[in-house]
């Protein structure tokens, strides 16, 4: 089920049921978008709902095994294990491999590329840059106007620049899956907490323990 619920609390409204292990999610002003995983390897989808309810629109049906889910502002990014994809919000839907990365749970787009631990590749197609050796137990990725930061399950959260170099190691003590940026903060998500650190690996708090 996909639902949604007022930022100050209140009632909780489904507004897609029966889905097939519904994954990420993302919104922008009009619509929600959420990646299926589905009840076979190639079954994922893709799918967008208005914000105020309706019958779902399939963007990318036959996914395989997806899972991570980005987006700008004129396109879906999926990541499946057949590479990601790129869909536009708009129909029709056509979709165009981007990247051959391997369904992370989270990737990443700025204006010009898509990331996923530690690589990046034009959001347009094109040859993959790896900037950093990374775990293959990686999980999720977040950019900023000048690095790329992942979690890798191995407990640990790190950083390297866009344009690749030497990979900082900015959080331990997880194992840590989603995370976040602002202007001045990593945000990290366990199956313990929520921590939040400076990007240069100082001032580190944890806001909810487990």
């Amino acid at each position: 089920t996909v639902s949604r619920v007022p930022r100050c609390g209140g009632e909780v409204q489904e507004l897609a049921t029966a889905q097939k292990i519904p994954l990420q999610i993302a919104v922008d002003e009009q619509n929600v978008y959420w990646i299926n995983g589905g009840s076979s390897p190639t079954d994922g989808q893709l799918l967008r709902l208005a914000k105020g309810g309706g019958t779902p629109a399939v963007v990318g049906d036959g996914l395989r095994n997806p899972w991570g889910l980005a987006m700008d502002d004129a396109a879906l990014y999926a990541d499946t294990k057949q590479g990601i994809w790129r869909y536009p919000k708009a129909p029709p839907w056509p979709g165009v491999k981007v990247a051959g990365a391997a369904a992370y749970p989270g990737i990443a787009v700025d204006e010009a590329h898509v990331y996923w631990p530690a690589a990046r590749a034009p959001k347009e197609g094109g040859n993959a840059l790896v900037l950093a050796e990374a775990s293959p137990m990686s999980w999720c990725a977040a950019v900023d106007g000048d690095s790329l930061f992942w979690t890798e399950y191995t407990h640990s959260v790190w950083r390297v620049p866009k344009a690749g170099g030497a990979k900082v190691q900015i959080l331990g003590d997880g194992p840590w899956r989603c995370i976040a940026v602002d202007a001045q903060h990593v945000f990290a998500a366990s199956d313990t907490g929520v921590s939040r650190v400076a990007k240069d690996g100082t001032d580190q708090k944890v806001f909810l323990p487990g």
